[in-house]
C-alpha cells in the first residue's frame, strides 16, 4: 500500500480530533458555574420586604440551573423570613412573579434548615428572561438574610 493512499485518511482522522477537542472545550466553557450574594446581612423588619438588585441573565444559557443558599439570622427564635420568591423582566423595568412561580424558600428561621442553623439551599427553575431579581419578606422580628445564588 502506498503512502499516498493513506494521506487523506490521516488529515480525516486529524480533523475528526480537532473538531472533538473544539466540542469538548464548548462544552466546558457552557457548564461554569456562576456566583452572585443577592443580600449580604440585610436586616429585614417584621412586615417588610426587602428587594435585591436586579440580575441580567443575558449571558447565561435559557432554561440554564439556578440555586439559591440562605442564612437567617439574628432575630428570636419567632423571627422567619416568611418567603424568599423571584420576580423576572424582559424589559428591565417591570418586574413580574411568574404565575407558575413557587416560592424558593417559605417560613425559614434561625433554627430551619436541614442542622436547624438557619441555612438551607433549594433549586429553582424561572422562565427564560433578560432579568431576575429576589424579594424577601420577613414576619416577626427583624432578621438578618444573606442569599446567593448560582446559575449554571
Amino acid at each position: 500500500m502506498k503512502i499516498a493512499h493513506l494521506i487523506p485518511f490521516l488529515l480525516l482522522s486529524l480533523f475528526a480530533l480537532m473538531m472533538d477537542y473544539v466540542l469538548c472545550v464548548a462544552r466546558a466553557e457552557n457548564n461554569v458555574i456562576h456566583y452572585t450574594r443577592v443580600f449580604d446581612a440585610e436586616a429585614i423588619g417584621a412586615g417588610a420586604s426587602a428587594t435585591s438588585a436586579p440580575i441580567s441573565l443575558e449571558s447565561y444559557r435559557p432554561h440554564g440551573y439556578f440555586a439559591a443558599q440562605l442564612r437567617v439570622s439574628g432575630g428570636t427564635a419567632t423571627s422567619t423570613l416568611s418567603r424568599l420568591r423571584y420576580e423576572v423582566s424582559n424589559d428591565g423595568a417591570t418586574f413580574i412573579t411568574p404565575s407558575a412561580a413557587t416560592d424558593i424558600f417559605t417560613d425559614q428561621g434561625t433554627n430551619s434548615g436541614p442542622t436547624s442553623n438557619g441555612c438551607n439551599v433549594a433549586s429553582f427553575t424561572p422562565p427564560v428572561s433578560r432579568f431576575i431579581r429576589f424579594i424577601g419578606q420577613c414576619t416577626g422580628n427583624v432578621v438578618t438574610v444573606t442569599c446567593d445564588v448560582v446559575i449554571q
